[in-house]
């Protein structure tokens, strides 16, 4: 029995050195012009919307905020000429003071606009905007503001926009 298991493994030893040198694959890329380069997105040019210092009004009826949204628009993202790119994007809403270029965990608010981001406009509601201004230190029945910027992303790329939008939000009183 040891003698066959012995003439066995000397002739299987051969079949175990091809299959380890069988995973060294080399792979032939002639067809990378089958693909489309990948680029970073441009930034959103303009805020269409909200964006020089309008005023929203949160309205209430009896303690309860009313149901109603307003909507943010901005211009998309220009494309490189022939390109496909599925550009998305997110609305970040900081205060009043807010640069939007350090950590994130200042930043009040991230947004996928609707669509799962492909859309560029962003409803929000009244009742959402009213946690943010508070959040944003805006106290009941006083008038604060808050910034806005879009980041247009393509994968694990993306880009900031080089505008900032503002607009005061005025809260109801308790």
């Amino acid at each position: 029995m040891k003698k066959h298991l012995i003439w066995f493994s000397i002739a299987t030893l051969p079949l175990w050195w091809t299959a380890c040198d069988q995973n060294t694959m080399v792979r032939d890329l002639d067809y990378t012009d089958e693909f489309e380069e990948v680029y970073p997105p441009e930034p959103v040019p303009k805020l269409l919307t909200f964006a020089n210092g309008e005023n929203i009004q949160i309205q209430s009826n009896g303690g309860q905020i009313v149901a109603k949204a307003d909507t943010l628009k901005w211009v998309s993202s220009p494309l490189h000429e022939g390109s496909a790119m599925m550009v998305r994007y997110q609305v970040l809403l900081g205060t009043e003071d807010e640069t939007f270029k350090g950590d994130e965990s200042t930043i009040l608010s991230v947004f996928t606009s609707g669509e799962e981001g492909k859309s560029t406009a962003l409803g929000i509601s009244h009742i959402l905007l009213n946690d943010i201004a508070a959040n944003a230190g805006i106290s009941p029945g006083e008038t604060g503001t808050l910034t806005w910027k879009v980041r247009a992303y393509c994968g694990l790329d993306k880009t900031l926009s080089n505008v900032t939008g503002n607009f005061t939000v005025t809260r109801p009183q308790e």
